[in-house]
């Protein structure tokens, strides 16, 4: 496999890696922390905090599936580039 795939395949990995743990911790921290000060303002303890980490859960799940069907179509993309590019150096 050529150098630049490669280190293009690493530079992708890295970055979604980066991007899913953000992902992860950025709704969690802030839907959680509404359901946390809430409980503690309404003394509904830790109801509302279980709500907000429920929620922060689906965004997550929403924006990963976003993220990974984008990718998918990138990767597609550019197999079928590299594919066209090896058919046309042999020729």
């Amino acid at each position: 496999m050529p150098e630049d795939i490669v280190s293009n395949i690493k530079k992708l990995m890295l970055n979604l890696s980066l991007y899913t743990g953000a992902l992860i911790l950025g709704p969690l921290i802030f839907f959680g922390g509404i359901g946390y000060l809430l409980d503690k303002y309404l003394n509904t303890q830790p109801i509302i905090l279980i709500i907000g980490v429920l929620i922060a859960f689906i965004f997550t799940n929403i924006f990963l599936y976003k993220k990974i069907k984008n990718l998918n179509q990138v990767v597609k993309k550019e197999f079928k580039n590299n594919r066209k590019d090896i058919k046309d150096n042999e020729a």
